[in-house]
């Protein structure tokens, strides 16, 4: 999708005919029925629509969370806060939370921002456990445990957007959505297909600043929530 319809103003129909036409019934998630495309299925997503329109705008009102922040801490302080409401009103467990980066770093006025830094801070002060897996440096020492983390169950995961294929969570913060858009990479597509395919339940989108990715997203998701 980021790489076939880059022209926000006219690809949301064609998307919806096209792309979204071969998704599978059997995806109840509306996670699932946003981004998972088949090669075939037994009724198109129009049908679906038709048979349950207010059904599913009301879980993908639910389910995707699609905000700009003025800056990091703000984002992610909101996003901590949530972990801490949910788990304090036992909807939800430590394991049931992962954050996405896309890029460690985010550069702001000139100068690279760490996310995973900060993220750790107000995970610490609100006395959240979690765990890290990623290639990291500490105390001047490489860390990489992308193969070799402990994976507890009851702790927040935070690593990239990278790292977390194979993982998946009930709800999922990805921070700095727009720095796919910054990381000059080959296949910027899959760094956003990964992270957006993690949440099993609700996907939290944050970014700083507009950018290609964000637009077209944003597109996609007021398109399913009107339509």
């Amino acid at each position: 999708y980021f790489e076939k319809y880059n022209k926000p103003e006219s690809s949301v129909e064609e998307i919806f005919n096209n792309v979204l036409g071969l998704l599978n019934e059997m995806f109840s998630d509306p996670i699932g029925i946003m981004v998972r495309g088949v090669s075939g299925g037994l009724n198109t997503i129009k049908e679906i629509f038709s048979k349950n329109k207010e059904t599913l705008k009301e879980k993908i009102e639910n389910s995707i969370s699609l905000n700009q922040f003025e800056d990091l801490e703000s984002m992610i302080e909101k996003y901590v806060l949530m972990v801490s409401d949910k788990v304090d009103k036992k909807e939800a467990s430590y394991g049931d939370f992962l954050f996405i980066y896309p890029s460690r770093k985010f550069p702001i006025n000139g100068k690279d921002r760490f996310i995973p830094p900060i993220i750790e801070q107000f995970l610490e002060d609100n006395d959240i456990p979690f765990e890290r897996v990623d290639a990291y440096y500490e105390d001047g020492t490489r860390i990489d445990n992308r193969r070799t983390a402990d994976l507890r169950e009851n702790v927040v995961k935070l690593m990239t957007s990278h790292a977390s294929k194979g993982f998946d969570a009930n709800h999922t913060f990805i921070c700095g959505f727009d720095a796919i858009d910054l990381m000059q990479k080959e296949h910027p597509a899959e760094l956003g297909y990964v992270a957006l395919t993690r949440a099993k339940k609700v996907c939290n989108i944050g970014y700083l600043t507009e950018s290609e990715s964000t637009r077209h997203l944003k597109d996609v998701v007021d398109y399913l929530k009107q339509h």
